[in-house]
């Protein structure tokens, strides 16, 4: 089960029923699909919901895999449309994308130590499983 934690921010802006309901509807719809995938999932993924500007320019949120079962996720608040708004557009993407990290155990802490230019071919795969799975129409 992936649940969301929605955690207090420097910035004390909170999130929104709207915000919180996106948000738990992407994780309930997206779990299925992902499980399918990556076979080796914890059983309980947390995602640390929180906001903040620092994000991806282009889709408005962030994400980090941290061993062994969480996905940090941060959405700019400010954005057109809010929390929700970003939630439903980008959340099922970033993760799949995080999610395929936690599997393959390149995370942001604990992981293994990154010695090759294999570190590159990781993210490439993360991105990959992404588009290709989440949405086929990003890789046209």
């Amino acid at each position: 089960m992936i649940v969301p934690l929605f955690l207090d921010t420097n910035d004390c802006r909170h999130f929104s029923k709207d915000a919180r309901r996106a948000i738990a509807e992407v994780c309930v719809d997206t779990e299925p699909e992902i499980r399918s995938l990556l076979g080796g999932l914890h059983e309980n993924i947390e995602l640390a919901c929180q906001t903040g500007p620092f994000v991806i320019p282009e889709t408005g949120e962030m994400g980090t895999a941290i061993p062994p079962n969480r996905v940090a996720w941060t959405v700019d608040s400010r954005l057109p449309g809010g929390v929700a708004t970003v939630a439903r557009a980008q959340l099922r993407f970033t993760l799949f994308h995080e999610l395929h990290h936690l599997v393959r155990g390149w995370v942001m802490y604990g992981g293994a130590a990154r010695t090759s230019f294999m570190e590159g071919v990781v993210e490439v795969y993360a991105e990959v499983l992404k588009k290709s799975v989440a949405d086929p129409s990003m890789l046209q």
